[in-house]
């Protein structure tokens, strides 16, 4: 290891995905008591594990957990960005060929690339021997994308005090109804049983409507979006969108919303999306934007992976 007053470094190697998370969490903590990088916030921070334990993951899909070449992680912290190396002696992939891909075309894994160029400024992937995996932070993102590491945090809080997963699924709509300033939100989970996705929580609907609620994959909006596992902006409910489904009005003040897919395992084999997140009825009247179906996105993705957390 070594440490400057400006810069810090450290290699760590992984034979296994065993201890893991203590691991990561010990590496970015060591990290935070260096002078110059001690007021980083919880919420980058929180961004850097999350990026690291998917690199990691990813490596030993790649690259097995061969003990005579095992996975190896470096982290370098800079005044200005945070560059983390994580290499494995297995095949690879496809890398540009992976980013052409829209999310729909993935099947077991390679959507956490996705996720991955979100939450970092520079995601490159170079092929060989090793493989090598390099994410790149800068230390100054955009307030409202510091808000899903904060979200991905708060859910983590929740898995520590051993928390049900009703009590998550609240803590993630609560948050996301705060931070968009809606009046409408659920979350639908898919019932393998019933092959319908039902309301695991919700805000602004009455009893009466969540308790009828029960769409296939492929029907409406939310069904749209489970089967595609592609987000979906409306800004004119009253107009269908080509080639996607036809909204449903159902007393809506306005004729926004947002739906995106809750894809769990990301960069992991299977992966499968499921539910849907739900916004609609901004209580300022405005219309959602692309940015915001994005950072719901990276939200819903977040939530994915604490759910997966919760479960493993």
């Amino acid at each position: 290891m070594m440490k400057t007053a400006r810069r810090f470094k450290k290699e760590l190697s992984f034979k296994s995905l065993k201890g893991l998370e203590r691991q990561v969490t010990k590496l970015l903590k060591e990290l935070a008591t260096v002078p110059f990088f001690s007021n980083l916030p919880k919420s980058l921070l929180g961004d850097l594990k999350l990026g690291i334990l998917e690199g990691l993951s990813n490596a030993f899909l790649h690259g097995g957990s061969d003990a005579r070449r095992p996975a190896r992680l470096s982290l370098e912290a800079l005044p200005r960005r945070i560059e983390i190396r994580i290499e494995d002696w297995g095949e690879g992939f496809a890398f540009q060929a992976a980013l052409r891909r829209r999310p729909s075309d993935f099947e077991a894994n390679g959507r956490g690339l996705i996720i991955l160029k979100n939450l970092f400024d520079s995601v490159r992937y170079r092929k060989g021997r090793p493989n090598r995996l390099v994410l790149v932070r800068k230390l100054a993102r955009p307030k409202k994308l510091d808000d899903a590491i904060e979200l991905f945090n708060l859910l983590q809080e929740g898995i520590q005090q051993l928390r049900p997963k009703h009590h998550l699924y609240d803590r993630f709509l609560d948050f996301v109804v705060e931070r968009f300033n809606v009046e409408r939100a659920s979350f639908l989970l898919f019932d393998p049983e019933t092959q319908r996705l039902r309301v695991a929580t919700s805000r602004g609907l009455s009893s009466k409507i969540v308790s009828k609620i029960a769409v296939a994959s492929g029907e409406g909006v939310a069904g749209y979006v489970f089967k595609t596992s592609r987000p979906l902006l409306v800004n004119n409910a009253g107009k269908q969108r080509s080639g996607g489904p036809r909204p449903r009005r159902q007393g809506y003040h306005t004729s926004s919303f947002v739906s995106v897919p809750v894809i769990a395992s990301p960069m992991h084999i299977g992966e499968e999306t499921i539910g849907v997140l739900n916004l609609t009825d901004k209580r300022d009247g405005t219309r959602f934007t692309a940015n915001e179906l994005k950072l719901l996105n990276v939200m819903a993705a977040q939530a994915a992976s604490a759910f997966r957390i919760r479960d493993l």
